[in-house]
Formats: C-alpha cells, sequence, structure tokens
C-alpha cells in the first residue's frame, strides 16, 4: 500500500447481521454479536453492509445502529459502515453520516439496478469519496448489483486520494489477480471468498484466507482442525469430542455457514504441528487456531 494512502484494517473483518426483535433493532443481540467477534479476534466489524441488509433499513435505523457499533467498539477494532446506494446523493448522505457516528471505514457498494456506465460510476465514487472524511472502500460484488467494476474503472479509482481499497466479491479470478498488479501500492484488497471460487482465491491469497478462515471458526473450534491423508476429516474440540465433516470452516454466521474441504497442501505450515490424535488413532497433523 502506498504510504499516502491508510490502511483501514488488515487481517479479517466480520461483516454482522442486523438483528431485529418484534420490528425493531435488537440492540442487545448486536451489542453481544460486536463482543464475540472482538473476543474471537477479529480484526474489523463491517456493520450496516450487505449481510447487515442496509438496503432496507431506516434512515434512522441505519443512522443509529451504525453510532451503536461505534460506541461498543470503542476503538479495540475499526469499525467500517455500508453505505452505498443507487442513488449518489443519498450515498453521500449515508456517508456523511457515518463520518459523523465515527466509522473509521466506509464500504461502497456500486450502484444496482438502475447500472451507470463506466464514466459514471468514476463519477459516482469520486462524489462519495470528495464528501466523505473517512477512507472509501469500493465494494464489487455483480451477483447482487449486476454490474462489475471493470479494471479501466479501478485504475480511475485508485487515483483518487481517499480510495483505498477494494472488497472484491465478483468471483473472477483472472480479474482479481490483474486488479491485485494493477493497483499495487495504490489501493488494499479485500477478498470476500465463499465456496464457489475460494480454491482459486487461495492460490493468490493462501495465508491471509486461511488465518481468516481459523479466526471466523475460532469459537466453534477452539483447538484443531485435524488433517489425515491430506484431507481435512473433522474438527476436535476442548473436551476432545470429534466433529467428522468435511465442514472445518464455519463463516461468522451460523445462519450463513459453508463447508469446505481443505487439503493438507493447501495449509500454511506456520499452523501446521504433527500430533497423535488418540480419538482418531492415527497421526496427523493439527492447525492450531491460538
Amino acid at each position: 500500500m502506498s504510504t499516502n494512502k491508510p490502511t483501514v484494517f488488515t487481517g479479517t473483518g466480520t461483516a454482522l447481521i442486523t438483528p431485529f426483535k418484534d420490528g425493531k433493532v435488537d440492540y442487545f443481540a448486536l451489542t453481544s454479536l460486536i463482543e464475540r467477534q472482538i473476543v474471537s479476534g477479529v480484526d474489523a466489524i463491517i456493520i450496516c453492509g450487505t449481510t447487515g441488509e442496509s438496503s432496507t433499513l431506516q434512515d434512522d435505523e441505519h443512522r443509529c445502529v451504525i453510532e451503536h457499533a461505534v460506541t461498543v467498539a470503542a476503538g479495540r477494532v475499526p469499525v467500517v459502515a455500508g453505505t452505498g446506494s443507487n442513488d449518489t446523493d443519498y450515498a453521500v448522505a449515508l456517508s456523511k453520516d457515518a463520518c459523523r457516528s465515527g466509522a473509521d471505514g466506509l464500504l461502497v457498494v456500486t450502484p444496482y439496478y438502475n447500472k451507470t456506465n463506466e464514466a459514471g460510476l468514476v463519477k459516482h465514487y469520486y462524489a462519495i469519496a470528495d464528501a466523505s472524511e473517512k477512507p472509501v472502500i469500493l465494494y464489487n460484488v455483480p451477483s447482487r448489483t449486476g454490474m462489475n467494476i471493470s479494471l479501466k474503472a479501478y485504475k480511475a479509482l485508485a487515483e483518487h486520494p481517499n480510495i483505498v481499497a477494494i472488497k472484491e466479491a465478483s468471483g473472477n479470478i483472472s480479474q482479481i489477480a490483474e486488479l491485485a498488479a494493477l493497483t499495487r501500492g495504490k489501493m488494499d484488497i479485500y477478498v470476500s471468498v465463499d465456496d464457489s471460487h475460494s480454491d482459486d482465491v487461495q492460490v493468490l491469497f493462501n495465508e491471509h484466507i486461511f488465518e481468516a478462515y481459523l479466526r471466523s471458526m475460532k469459537d466453534m473450534a477452539d483447538k484443531v482442525i485435524y488433517i489425515k491423508n491430506g484431507k481435512a476429516t473433522g474438527v476436535i474440540l476442548d473436551d476432545g469430542t470429534q466433529i467428522n465433516a468435511k465442514a472445518v470452516i464455519c463463516n461468522a454466521s451460523p445462519y450463513n455457514a459453508f463447508t469446505k474441504l481443505i487439503d493438507e497442501k493447501d495449509v500454511p505450515e506456520k499452523f501446521k504441528k504433527e500430533v497423535n490424535a488418540k480419538t482418531l488413532g492415527a497421526k496427523g497433523f493439527a492447525v492450531f487456531l491460538g
């Protein structure tokens, strides 16, 4: 990253849901979610993003949820607030509100439904970045918005001093690789990984992705992932209980869990240690989360 642009966070950022109860935001539950993530060792909280269903929040809900997250986090981890919209003026207003609420960075999705052309997209983002007092992270998720940020647009956007990073969720591995080369030193890249393309992304960002996986499942398996014959065979919990499954990775939200089979060759050496797992009756590799 260039020295004249800040890095909002490094490591793992958890996109949180916005919990509701009886038709209103459940701030008690939201506090618990935030505390759980911070205690588990995440490096940032993403609030009012896609997972937080920001597009269906009322204006006062959106503002209050961000304010609450900032208050609860209390500077322990950065809070990144989703402020994107397909209405440029509205996105600018949301962004200004988030800055006033104390967010450390803004996550701004591409316009959706009423899609813009390339030049319009750059102007849209420039207007938001110009108005924001905090660094802006672009969010490219064409499966949801119907619009992909092209490499040409990325190149133009990287020149803005307040656009510091990209959350890339296109699933287009060649684009991610080209993007990394194109924006090196100008923008950080946060890769959003799901089970449809995580294998290929691991090739590009192996150690960082694996660390993210480990942290996201830290609360469900405090000690090890057991790997036998080159394949992950299960999770051993603190009490010795073994969970036989291909599922060795769990997303931060149990409602959005996915499974993934990890091959031993994809596990960075610093996480591996040979052990004699008595519960399995064979030697293998243990991946330590702590």
